[in-house]
């Protein structure tokens, strides 16, 4: 995962690959946060790990021309050709994630001893290769305060690329309960759940969201 791996377990991180492996899998559609998050919640439940919630958020991923495009002060228009950008609101990026769909963004917010973290087990659906490289979960501590005007940043892959997070509020926060993703029969996502969870208690590794491997023969 890219992510901070001295505060999250690795039974967390496990799960987070898992639940996107499987879920991306089953509905062969890379734009599932609801769907992965859903099944992500139910599968840290059914490991014994409390204290998590779906939270909605703002994404904005960059690569590193157009982040420093964007910390000084440049409109879109005027960005180098070479920088390139996209999230769930685009005003000033080059591309919006879900140009037919919810204007928002579903990631686990999970409380631990060190505090609260960030689980975006589909950070890959920003994923566009030669130009963002998010190939795989991500993970970052929130502070207790955070708004829609401090965001929080992860830096990836050496600085290539930089992906935003901001908590949504109001309507526009809620409106993802309505989905079917969200609302829909939870017999496959329970059933999948249980299957990963024993999984994991058996010693089954899941890396990089696309491979499975036995720690145990």
């Amino acid at each position: 995962m890219t992510d901070e791996a001295s505060v999250l377990t690795d039974t967390v991180m496990n799960a987070t690959y898992a639940a996107r492996l499987t879920t991306l899998n089953n509905f062969q559609a890379t734009n599932s946060c609801i769907e992965t998050t859903r099944l992500l919640l139910l599968t840290l439940e059914k490991l014994g790990v409390e204290r998590s919630r779906p939270q909605a958020v703002d994404v904005r991923a960059y690569n590193a021309l157009a982040y420093a495009s964007m910390e000084a002060g440049l409109a879109w228009e005027d960005w180098p050709e070479r920088a390139w950008a996209m999230g769930t609101q685009a005003p000033r990026l080059v591309q919006d994630a879900n140009p037919n769909g919810w204007a928002g963004h579903l990631v686990v917010i999970l409380r631990g001893p060190n505090g609260r973290h960030l689980l975006d087990a589909s950070a890959d659906q920003f994923n566009r290769p030669g130009k963002l490289n998010i190939p795989g979960p991500v993970g970052s501590t929130v502070p207790e305060l955070w708004t829609p005007l401090d965001p929080v940043t992860r830096v990836l892959n050496d600085g290539e690329t930089f992906i935003e997070y901001a908590p949504i509020i109001g309507d526009r926060g809620s409106q993802w309960r309505e989905f079917p993703a969200w609302v829909a029969d939870p017999s496959w996502f329970e059933e999948a759940a249980a299957l990963i969870a024993k999984q994991i208690q058996e010693g089954w590794v899941y890396t990089r969201g696309v491979e499975v491997t036995r720690e145990h023969a």
